[in-house]
């Protein structure tokens, strides 16, 4: 793949990318917001009870564990209030952990849901102005710190993902085309980190969306989508024996086929994803999620 560079992008390539890459953003600027918080809570999930079994590490544990439920409670608060209370103390807790246990697992993974809390704020934020702006600044320096301080590959790549998504946004608000550059050097990383993984497959996601409006790109937009179709293949979910198509209450029936569908996710992995943006490259509308 041809490397791009800030002093290959001429000024008149720099415009027709900003017209064609933000209105892109623009169009699908919620899916830019999820992968943030799966990537924290990935690490949590299959690595935290294995890595604290003393009394010090456990007692860590916990303290994690009380940041995370303030992290749910931020953001999936009912007010703005509320949810400005508990991601600002989601945003202390972390600072603290990280503070008190650095060098540690729990210090690595403070920083990163310190990230995952303030990229939220920028994007709960009423207004895409000032607000969110620093906001995804402060994400941004929280997941370079995480990277800096990452003990493995995997952690790595993960804090590279998460910035690469928190410059994406940023690029869409700021309309500063350079971060266009930096996001796809962030996504080539995770993808030289942990080639072949899930990881990597959102990142070349990532650098896909970036790719397809760009002049002259578009077919290695098309290439990438098509290796994480390719790549990422949804397991094979068959019909419970007996199965029998179900009436909603509104009226509508979902066939043997929409429940399999539902059993799998398949409407919602990654691969789905690329081929939604490979449909909309080809002018095609993109296939409706079963529900």
């Amino acid at each position: 793949m041809a490397r791009m560079t800030r002093h290959e992008l001429k000024h008149d390539e720099m415009r027709d990318l900003g017209e064609h890459l933000l209105d892109w953003i623009r169009k699908h600027a919620n899916t830019l917001t999820t992968v943030v918080l799966i990537v924290a809570l990935g690490f949590l999930g299959w690595k935290l009870y294995g890595k604290y079994v003393e009394s010090r590490q456990a007692a860590a544990g916990a303290e994690l564990g009380t940041l995370l439920r303030h992290y749910y409670q931020g953001i999936g608060a009912p007010t703005k209030d509320k949810r400005t209370e508990m991601l600002a103390t989601t945003v202390n807790d972390a600072e603290r952990i990280a503070r008190e246990h650095a060098k540690t697992y729990a210090g690595r993974l403070a920083l990163l849901i310190l990230g995952n809390a303030k990229y939220y704020e920028g994007m709960f934020a009423e207004t895409a102005g000032e607000e969110a702006v620093n906001a995804l600044r402060e994400a941004r320096g929280a997941f370079e710190r995480f990277i800096r301080v990452a003990a493995s590959p995997e952690e790595k790549a993960a804090g590279h993902l998460a910035l690469g998504q928190t410059l994406e946004n940023l690029l869409f608000i700021t309309k500063d085309l350079a971060l266009a550059v930096e996001a796809q050097d962030a996504y080539k990383e995770v993808v030289k980190l942990v080639p072949n993984s899930y990881l990597a497959a959102e990142a070349k996601l990532g650098m896909a969306r970036l790719l397809q409006n760009q002049q002259g790109r578009q077919e290695e937009a098309r290439k990438l989508y098509e290796e994480i179709i390719a790549s990422r293949p949804v397991p094979e979910v068959k019909p419970p024996e007996g199965a029998r198509p179900v009436r909603m209450a509104d009226g509508r029936e979902l066939t043997v086929d929409d429940l399999t569908a539902l059993r799998s996710f398949s409407k919602y992995s990654i691969q789905e994803q690329a081929k939604d943006m490979l449909r909309a490259m080809q002018g095609l509308a993109p296939a409706e999620p079963t529900s």
